[in-house]
């Protein structure tokens, strides 16, 4: 980040509900910048079209202010009332941290993008949420001043199947984090070591065929 002050508008729906790998992203990033005190000028306006639980945000860093936006949680609330309070609420940045965002920003886009599956492959996904991924996420990605994916791979895919320039694409790997930002409940499933006294692996992603867990 630079020394100016910034105001980050951040699309924080993924925070909702069980997060996903996503919503785990941005809640770690957010708890990492929350806490940094080099990042304090900076401010994080979280939309969202529900209240946020934000009991792990941090509290030297950058200020966090959530914006409730009701009216749904699909593509016509990104594209209208989330673009509308965007342009209103005078961002100097916008982070989209799921493949999409708003095409009518006025303001610089960055945008992670873990993987282009609905591009490479869409023959995963049905005929209309495919072809609404690929639109939204190649609009995107050409609007967009950084995309960021997390592997080489994908910035390759990134590339070839959305004809995005690769100067403008910054792989940033995930990282282990000894302190999550999520807590997890207590009480959880536990998991038997093998009878035969083999290897145990642990798996907390969804199960996807495209992810070959088997």
């Amino acid at each position: 980040m630079t020394s100016r002050a910034l105001r980050i508008g951040i699309d924080a729906r993924e925070l909702l509900g069980r997060p996903t790998g996503v919503g785990r992203y941005l809640s770690e990033l957010l708890a990492r910048w929350t806490r940094d005190p080099a990042l304090a000028a900076h401010r994080l306006v979280l939309y969202a079209p529900e209240p946020l639980a934000l009991g792990w945000i941090g509290a030297e860093g950058a200020t966090v202010e959530p914006r409730v936006l009701p009216g749904g949680s699909g593509t016509r609330w990104e594209q209208l009332t989330l673009a509308r309070a965007a342009a209103d609420d005078d961002l100097t940045v916008y982070f989209a941290p799921a493949y999409q965002a708003p095409l009518r920003l006025r303001v610089p886009l960055v945008l992670s993008m873990h993987d282009v599956s609905f591009a490479a492959r869409p023959q995963w996904f049905g005929w209309r949420e495919g072809l609404r991924r690929r639109w939204l996420a190649t609009w995107s990605a050409r609007r967009a001043a950084a995309v960021l994916p997390l592997t080489a791979w994908s910035r390759e895919e990134i590339v070839e199947h959305l004809g995005t320039p690769a100067s403008r694409i910054h792989v940033v790997p995930p990282a282990v984090d000894t302190h999550p930002a999520l807590a997890r409940p207590a009480g959880g499933a536990a998991a038997a070591s093998p009878e035969a006294g083999g290897p145990l692996v642990l798996y907390v992603g969804s199960i996807f065929n495209r992810r070959h867990v088997p």
